[in-house]
């Protein structure tokens, strides 16, 4: 009897611990996601990489109509 409290105990500590690190790596993501987008909130220029209809338009700025 004790030895399924004993499981019993350990498994819910288990996922008490898988649950507060998911929530720890997930606030973390969303901070630096927030620090990420304020910083390059004035950016305007368009990322490497960037095509459209086969129009290579890296490094320009966008134009504010």
């Amino acid at each position: 009897m004790r030895d399924r409290i004993n499981i019993s105990k350990t498994q819910k500590m288990n996922k008490k611990v898988t649950i507060i690190t998911f929530l720890c790596i997930s606030i973390t993501l969303l901070f630096f996601s927030v620090i990420f987008s304020l910083v390059n909130m004035g950016n305007n220029k368009i990322i490497y990489g960037v095509k459209i209809e086969g129009i290579e338009v890296s490094n320009l700025t966008r134009r504010r109509s």
